[in-house]
């Protein structure tokens, strides 16, 4: 039998057996962050790393789908996303760039990964309040929803960095009273990568917030169901993964 005829034997079987051929054996393209941002994700030295990238090339596997990374800086990701020149996109909220996504029907998965921004600050700074913080350190491109009425009032001024290792520097030499970030990296950087855990420690006195990253597409609803449900099936093998990570 000849490729052609075995393609079409092939189809003829999905469509009988209801399966969508848009859910078989394909390669897709999928948007990531052009942010190292380890151990959750990163894009480094022309690869994609992390928990997402071992999620993901692991449901492809046992799926049969190939997944290809395709870096963008955060704010140019969304336009990218809404002009469906990826197939995917991770991260991703329903509360994020919703004027972009207007007049598109983006579907997500069930939460992937939750997380927590929140303010990281010296020790000596941890549990006062708001009552006096001014300046405010932040990765260029993230905006600080919880700081932003703050902020437009005048209140807290933003310094932007254009790495956690420079916002960090920023809180340690003072010219910040704190580092606004995703938590869990924060803490992986100071412990493995600068070498000093407790340099600086997260605040819960001040404003944080907590939701989850999810898998989005607007091409593919039947590849999003199925990663929702391959999620369920391997959810004990999730939690080792997140564990090696040291994100448990």
């Amino acid at each position: 039998m000849n490729l052609s005829k075995i393609k079409k034997a092939l189809a003829t079987l999905l469509l009988i057996t209801g399966i969508p051929t848009t859910a078989y054996c394909d390669t897709f393209i999928v948007g990531v962050e052009n942010l190292e941002y380890y151990p959750l994700y990163e894009y480094k030295d022309g690869q994609y790393k992390g928990l997402a990238q071992t999620m993901l090339d692991q449901f492809g596997k046992d799926k049969g789908h190939t997944f290809e990374y395709k870096p963008f800086p955060v704010l140019r990701l969304t336009k990218y996303f809404v002009e469906k020149a990826v197939d995917f996109k991770f991260p991703d909220n329903e509360y994020w760039a919703k004027d972009a996504k207007l007049g598109h029907t983006v579907v997500y998965s069930d939460p992937v990964m939750e997380y927590t921004d929140g303010v990281l600050v010296i020790p000596e700074r941890k549990g006062k309040g708001i009552d006096g913080f001014k300046k405010l350190g932040t990765v260029r491109g993230f905006t600080p929803w919880t700081y932003m009425s703050l902020i437009k009032s005048g209140s807290i001024t933003v310094n932007e960095g254009n790495s956690l290792n420079a916002v960090v520097k920023q809180a340690l030499n003072n010219r910040v009273d704190g580092a606004y970030f995703n938590v869990s990296v924060a803490k992986y950087f100071l412990e493995h990568q600068l070498k000093k855990p407790n340099v600086l420690v997260f605040d819960e006195s001040l404003p944080h917030t907590t939701s989850n990253y999810h898998l989005s597409s607007i091409k593919h609803p039947n590849i999003i169901k199925q990663f929702n449900a391959w999620q369920i099936e391997q959810a004990g093998w999730i939690l080792d993964k997140r564990r090696e990570y040291g994100l448990e």
